[in-house]
């Protein structure tokens, strides 16, 4: 069972770890559907790819800010995570979709740091 903060690493760039409950995986099918003459479907499975969403609900403001320029720079590259289907840590070859999205950013109690609250990516498998 891997720890409460998971690995995480984008093209060769680590980045912050993230929570148990932020990461979740999605089976995305590919298929081929027909119908023929008589209106009987055909269904042909192709293959299965992943999305996978990431999150961080506090980040500083110079992590934010290494993700999102770790981001674009590479619009494609090797995602490195811990797969609950798999039950380990995987590669998968995935671009980023639309996102990346940083919802609102607020400053500690001292107001010396900005802190990021959901700082969301998607990555698709390719």
């Amino acid at each position: 069972m891997p720890s409460s903060n998971m690995p995480l690493k984008y093209a060769n760039t680590e980045l912050p770890k993230v929570e148990r409950d932020k990461i979740s995986e999605v089976l995305n099918p590919i298929d081929s559907f027909e119908r023929n003459a008589n209106g009987d479907a055909f269904l042909q499975p192709i293959t299965l790819k992943t999305s996978i969403s990431v999150s961080w609900s506090r980040l500083t403001g110079s992590e934010a800010n290494f993700v999102m320029n770790t981001l674009k720079r590479n619009r494609t590259g090797t995602l490195q995570y811990y797969s609950i289907t798999d039950n380990s840590v995987v590669e998968k070859r995935v671009y980023w979709g639309t996102g990346p999205r940083i919802d609102y950013n607020r400053f500690d109690d001292n107001l010396e740091r900005s802190l990021y609250s959901a700082l969301a990516v998607n990555f698709i498998e390719l």
